[in-house]
């Protein structure tokens, strides 16, 4: 699937469901462009954070519509969180007069946005570190209802294949009820973007061809997912190439549901994730579309800081079709 091909899809389950996401980062030109994009598309409701006046002025300065936006001040807010916030917060440490500090933040006074149900979706990054994104979603946002950790997967698209990448840029070492709530996590991700998930669970060993600790967590990990699986196969501990590749599939790993035809491809650790997708998309020319983050109550995406327009575009009309699908 080509990335154009990719996007079109994307826009159009977007717009079946047009959903109410919420920009805080305003000082940024590359947000105010890529909001007057999504309104004007109709692609969902952007929500942006900042004096509205000032904003409207610096948009229409830069000759960009406003249609279907939606501008909401977090100085002089219409409602004050700084009370849940603080309820939110407090066993951190956080006092009173701190969380009234806090809420005024454009990123936090979004993810109560968010929390309260105001918006559908949050998209940041553009100009704030990843840990302040996660901080402010795990703080405010939490996890879904039984889930122990957020993650991240990236889309790879090839021109004949299209595979799902995780966890690429949040855990560093998940153990193994973690890595199975990443490898579930990602098959939903999968679901929701119109692909039926196979997933392998990566190790340097296939059913146990070598013994290690690193091998038996993977392994334990497979056995998790299997277990709540529902409609998709999983498959664990794998080699990539019997996780890909049918003829070794049927070699290494006869018994497997996978049949050497996996697109869901789970990672032991953020080492391994990160340096493979990288890889990939350098060596094997596959665009890499994400990190999209999943796991969280409600969607929550962080950007990274090096983005361009197109990308912030993207990664909204994705956060829209997470929040349609939840």
């Amino acid at each position: 699937m080509s990335v154009s091909s990719f996007k079109s899809k994307v826009f159009r389950e977007a717009k079946k469901r047009v959903k109410r996401i919420v920009f805080p980062e305003t000082s940024d030109e590359r947000v105010l462009e890529a909001a007057s994009i999504l309104g004007k598309r109709n692609v969902c409701v952007p929500v942006l954070i900042g004096n509205p006046k000032s904003v409207v002025g610096r948009m229409k300065k830069k000759r960009l519509g406003i249609k279907g936006i939606e501008i909401l001040d977090a100085e002089n807010p219409v409602v004050d969180y700084s009370k849940k916030l603080y309820g939110l917060v407090k066993k951190k440490g956080v006092s009173l007069e701190e969380a009234r500090v806090l809420v005024r933040d454009p990123v936090y006074y979004a993810a109560m946005l968010l929390r309260e149900g105001k918006v559908d979706g949050m998209v940041t990054g553009a100009s704030h570190p990843s840990a302040h994104t996660f901080r402010a979603a795990l703080r405010v946002v939490g996890l879904k209802k039984g889930f122990r950790v957020a993650s991240t997967f990236f889309v790879m698209l090839g021109k004949d294949k299209t595979l799902f990448f995780a966890d690429c840029a949040l855990n560093i070492n998940p153990d193994s009820k973690a890595l199975a709530e990443i490898a579930l996590s990602t098959a939903g991700s999968a679901k929701m973007l119109g692909f039926k998930p196979r997933v392998a669970l990566l190790s340097f060993s296939t059913k146990s061809s070598a013994k290690h600790e690193m091998v038996e967590k993977v392994a334990r990990a497979s056995l998790i997912a299997k277990r709540k699986a529902k409609g998709f196969v999983v498959d664990g501990e794998l080699q990539a190439d019997a996780a890909l590749i049918p003829g070794v599939a049927k070699g290494k790993a006869p018994m497997s549901k996978v049949k050497g035809d996996a697109n869901v491809l789970v990672f032991p650790d953020l080492n391994s994730g990160n340096i493979s997708y990288k890889l990939v998309e350098r060596l094997a020319g596959f665009q890499a579309i994400g990190p999209i983050s999943q796991g969280f109550a409600k969607p929550v995406n962080d950007l990274s800081r090096g983005c361009n327009v197109d990308d912030i575009v993207l990664v909204g009309a994705l956060t829209a079709v997470q929040a349609g699908r939840k």
